[in-house]
């Protein structure tokens, strides 16, 4: 972001332009149309225009520059509608790659045309990348985002139990006597939500461990208020 600011402000300067501001959208994917820095932009564009004319002494700039065409968006629609918009206000854009391109000729137009189809490809192509491969890592049992309450993500990336509650509580509740959320709660003094959370998230954290070939029974806790049942014969 450094390196495209850095991009701008000399265009700027080298064209003898007045930079007025620079809209920034850091975390935010370019298929966003409402990233709050996009938007500011847009409202700004409209300060000034009476809905026929812009008035140039009250507006706030007469022309967009950015980086690269998917910095305004990697979508082919809303790269075509942002301009636009912004030529029905009366402002231009230019982009640094084909800085010397009229956009609002049809030659410009079928140019980042093209070039928007090429934002939007490489960005469902580095999606559709991204879920195969978190797909592939959780079929292999690794954990992705945070890790449940009671859990820590291993080096391996699977689930380890760190707290000897979560095996309190799941003996309590998935073998006799088969205690409900609130009295386990009660009798761990704990939450009843947390309780509630961890009997959920059983399923999905044997699955896992399953996945990556690790035996349940091979978790073992120093404490020894509580003792694993043997499993139940099928």
């Amino acid at each position: 972001m450094d390196t495209q600011r850095n991009y701008i402000v000399d265009w700027c300067q080298r064209m003898k332009w007045t930079l007025k501001a620079i809209y920034k959208d850091p975390g935010f994917s370019g298929k966003d149309r409402e990233r709050p820095g996009l938007k500011r932009m847009m409202e700004d564009a409209r300060v000034g225009f009476d809905g026929r004319v812009r008035d140039t002494s009250t507006s706030i700039f007469d022309m967009v520059v950015a980086y690269n065409n998917d910095r305004l968006s990697r979508d082919v629609k809303d790269t075509l509608s942002i301009i636009d918009e912004l030529a029905m206000l009366g402002i231009r854009v230019k982009f640094g790659i084909i800085n010397n391109v009229d956009l609002g000729t049809p030659e410009g137009r079928f140019l980042v045309s093209n070039l928007a189809a090429g934002a939007e490809f490489y960005r469902r192509d580095i999606a559709q990348k991204t879920k195969l491969s978190m797909a592939a890592l959780k079929e292999r049992g690794r954990h992705l985002g945070r890790p449940p309450w009671g859990f820590k993500i291993g080096e391996d990336g699977v689930l380890t139990i760190v707290d000897q509650r979560v095996t309190a509580i799941w003996l309590r509740h998935f073998w006799p006597p088969h205690l409900g959320v609130t009295r386990i709660a009660k009798d761990l003094g704990m939450n009843p939500r947390t309780v509630e959370a961890v009997v959920k998230v059983r399923p999905k954290v044997l699955q896992a461990w399953a996945a990556a070939g690790i035996d349940p029974a091979s978790h073992r806790f120093s404490s020894g208020t509580v003792e694993r049942p043997k499993p139940r014969p099928a």
